[in-house]
C-alpha cells in the first residue's frame, strides 16, 4: 500500500516545478499622453494607472521670445470634477464583447488540470486538462493602455484520490501568473494656454544666478530637479539632469522661410564651474522619424559674459507641425553643480545669417532694498528710527544690448509716494 507521504512528495514536486518556471509580471514605468518622459500625477499605488492625470497639450504658433522676465512654464493643476477634464475607465478582463469580466474574477495563464489517483488494485493517474478560456486583458501598469487576448485557466489544479476513506478533491492553488479584475480611471485634460511655452520645470527661473545677464530673469541649469532634490545624492553619478522643452509647434514652413533658433548661454555665473566634459545641449524634435536628435552642444568651461547661438532650422523633417525643441544639461547629479545659465530664446520666420541683434533695453537685476543694512526690518523698530536704516543711495543695473537711436534716448526714473509723483530724475541718453 503507498504511503501518503509519497503522494505528497511528488505534489511537491510538480509544485517547485511551477514556481521555478513560472513567469511573474514585472512593473514598468508609467507613460504619459502629452509626450513628455515623466508623470505628472501621482497614482493611488504602485501597480496601476488608477488617478493619473493625463495633459492634451496646445499647439503654438511662431514667433517666440522668452527672456524669462516672466514665467512662461506650463503649470499642471486639473483635477477631476474640472469642466475641461474628461475620466476614462479600464478594465484588466473583459470578454471577446468587451463586456467586463465580475469584479472577482481571478485566472492564471498556467494550464491546470483534474488529477486523479487510484490506489487499488495498483497506482494509477489520470489528468483531465481544463478547457481554456480567451478573454481580453488590459495592462493598467502602463498609458496607454496594452491591449492583448489570451487564453486562462482556471486558478486551481484539483486533487482527487478516489480510494482513501473520505475521497474529496483537494484544491491546489496557482499563486504564479495572475490575471485578475480590476480598474483604472484615467483624466484627461486639454490645456490651451498660448502664454505657456514651456512643458517641464525642472530648470531654475531666477534673477541672481547669472552675472550681468542681459536683462531680469534667466533659467539656470543643475543638478537638482524642480522641487531643489538633487538627482541622484550623495553620489558622484554624472548624466542628463535638467530638460527645458518646447511645447509643440505650427512649423509648416518651407526651407526658404528664415526659420532661426537664437539664444544666449553663460557657464558658471555665480554659481558651480561646468568642467570640460560637462556640456549644455540643444536637441530638436525630428518629426517624420518621432526621435530627439542632438543639433548643438557646448562643453563645459569658466565663466564668460553670455554668448549668442543663431541657428537655422531648415531641415524638412523639422519643419513640421509638432515640431519641439529641448535645452538639456550633463553634469554632477549630486546638487547644485555645472551651472549653465540661458536666456533670450527666440524662434521666428523671416531671419537670416546676419540676424544677431538683440535690441532691448532692461534692467539686470531686482531693485535692491531701500533699507540701509537689512532686507527686512519689523515695523516697530522702523518706526522708532526710520532715518538711521534707510540708504542714502541705490545702485540699479541697467543694460543697453544695441547702440541704436531707439535705445540711446533719455530716460526717467520716477518715484512715487502713496501714489502721488514725487521726484523725476532724467538719465542722459548718451550715458546709457
Amino acid at each position: 500500500m503507498l504511503n501518503t507521504k509519497d503522494i505528497f512528495s511528488a505534489f511537491a514536486a510538480l509544485f517547485l516545478f511551477f514556481q521555478v518556471n513560472a513567469q511573474h509580471d514585472v512593473l514598468s514605468p508609467i507613460g504619459v499622453r502629452y509626450e513628455l518622459d515623466n508623470a505628472i500625477a501621482p497614482v493611488k499605488s504602485g501597480n496601476t494607472i488608477d488617478s493619473l492625470v493625463l495633459y492634451n497639450l496646445d499647439t503654438l504658433s511662431l514667433p517666440i521670445l522668452d527672456d524669462f522676465s516672466k514665467n512662461r512654464f506650463q503649470q499642471y493643476n486639473a483635477n477631476p470634477g474640472d469642466p475641461d477634464v474628461v475620466a476614462e475607465q479600464f478594465f484588466a478582463l473583459l470578454d471577446l464583447n468587451d463586456l467586463p469580466l465580475p469584479s472577482n474574477a481571478v485566472f492564471t495563464t498556467i494550464k491546470t488540470y483534474l488529477l486523479e489517483i487510484t490506489l487499488q488494485p495498483v497506482l494509477t493517474r489520470d489528468t483531465t486538462w481544463f478547457e481554456s478560456t480567451v478573454v481580453q486583458y488590459n495592462n493598467l501598469q502602463n498609458y496607454p493602455v496594452i491591449h492583448e487576448e489570451i487564453q486562462v485557466y482556471p486558478r486551481y489544479i484539483l486533487v482527487d484520490t478516489l480510494d482513501l476513506q473520505k475521497p474529496a478533491p483537494d484544491t491546489i492553488w496557482i499563486n504564479v501568473n495572475l490575471r485578475s479584475q480590476d480598474s483604472a480611471t484615467v483624466f484627461l485634460a486639454n490645456i490651451d494656454e498660448p502664454n505657456a511655452w514651456w512643458i517641464d520645470n525642472n530648470t531654475h527661473w531666477n534673477f541672481t544666478r547669472a552675472q550681468l545677464p542681459w536683462s531680469l530673469g534667466v533659467v539656470t541649469f543643475d543638478g537638482m530637479d524642480s522641487k531643489g532634490w538633487p538627482y541622484a545624492i550623495n553620489t558622484s553619478q554624472s548624466g542628463y539632469a535638467d530638460y527645458l522643452t518646447s511645447k509643440p509647434l505650427i512649423m509648416n514652413f518651407t526651407p526658404a522661410s528664415g526659420v532661426y533658433l537664437t539664444f544666449l548661454y553663460q557657464p558658471e555665473g555665480f554659481g558651480d564651474v561646468p568642467e570640460p566634459n560637462d556640456s549644455l545641449v540643444l536637441d530638436f524634435y525630428n518629426v517624420i522619424d518621432q526621435q530627439w536628435e542632438t543639433v548643438w552642444k557646448v562643453g563645459g568651461t569658466a565663466n564668460h559674459d553670455f554668448k549668442i547661438v543663431h541657428l537655422p532650422i531648415n531641415e524638412v523633417k523639422y519643419l513640421q507641425n509638432g515640431f519641439q525643441f529641448r535645452f538639456k544639461n550633463y553634469g554632477g547629479l549630486s546638487g547644485d553643480l555645472d551651472n549653465w545659465h540661458l536666456d533670450y530664446v527666440h524662434l521666428r520666420t523671416g531671419s537670416n545669417p546676419a540676424d544677431t541683434n538683440i535690441i532691448d533695453f532692461s534692467v539686470v537685476y531686482p531693485i535692491p532694498t531701500l533699507l540701509k543694512d537689512y532686507t527686512a526690518i519689523p515695523w516697530k523698530h522702523y518706526r522708532n528710527n526710520p532715518t538711521g536704516h534707510m540708504s542714502q543711495d541705490v545702485s540699479i543695473t541697467v543694460r543697453n544690448s544695441n547702440i541704436i537711436a531707439g535705445n540711446t534716448q533719455n530716460a526717467n526714473i520716477r518715484i512715487f509716494d502713496d501714489g502721488t509723483l514725487d521726484q523725476d530724475y532724467t538719465i542722459n541718453g548718451a550715458t546709457l
